[in-house]
């Protein structure tokens, strides 16, 4: 694979299909291994590590502890049940920051809590039946010390909190997302998300801001 070059894409689309590259330019990129990715991401950025095969959870966490990069990624996997549970605790990922995924009802948050205090993840990527059952709980997950990620992707596994509509409401979608406690949100659109956040900042504290203005 590593003699492949990457042709050109604007990224993936919704629902997912198979874009032929023949009709595409080819770029004079090429697939990095892991290596390189961590080598290129030291002392520049944090990288979210979204692992399709979960059995590679020990190696990746040890190639980024060799490479000293280990407290700049971190690992994920669902987190909803006792099994899963024992699984993450048997991966030897010592050092490397660890997301739990999980799905948040009204009936079960204080036994989805209940189990993540377990392994103490610094932050959750969730789901959830309403919104208002992270808003309601939002002192929960600061007493468990977790910060909350959400996908507003335009994927059906976002529901109706999706970037298409949060372009045309931001109020609507990234608004009340944040206002029930929701610190990361994962975007395609991330220049509108940052202009919106700076709007939204100065409407929770109109005096600092103008203050800093």
């Amino acid at each position: 694979m590593r003699s492949l070059n990457i042709c050109a894409s604007p990224g993936g689309t919704w629902p997912p299909k198979t874009i032929a590259c023949e009709h595409r330019a080819t770029t004079d990129q090429r697939i990095p291994t892991l290596k390189q990715v961590f080598e290129t991401i030291r002392g520049r950025i944090f990288a979210d590590l979204d692992l399709k095969d979960r059995g590679l959870f020990s190696e990746v966490a040890a190639c980024a502890r060799e490479m000293g990069v280990a407290s700049s990624v971190d690992l994920k996997t669902t987190v909803m049940t006792r099994e899963d549970l024992a699984w993450v605790r048997a991966q030897h990922i010592e050092g490397v920051p660890f997301m739990a995924m999980a799905h948040f009802t009204a009936a079960g948050i204080h036994e989805t809590l209940s189990l993540l205090s377990e392994i103490r993840p610094f932050m959750c990527e969730l789901r959830f039946d309403q919104l208002n059952t992270i808003a309601n709980n939002q002192q929960l997950f600061r007493d468990a010390n977790m910060a909350i990620w959400f996908n507003t992707l335009d994927m059906a596994a976002s529901g109706e909190w999706i970037d298409t509509r949060a372009l045309t409401e931001p109020d609507a979608i990234w608004g009340r997302l944040m206002d029930a406690g929701i610190s990361t949100i994962q975007t395609d659109e991330p220049a509108a998300l940052r202009a919106y956040i700076e709007t939204w900042r100065a409407a929770q504290n109109p005096v600092a801001t103008r203050v800093a203005g």
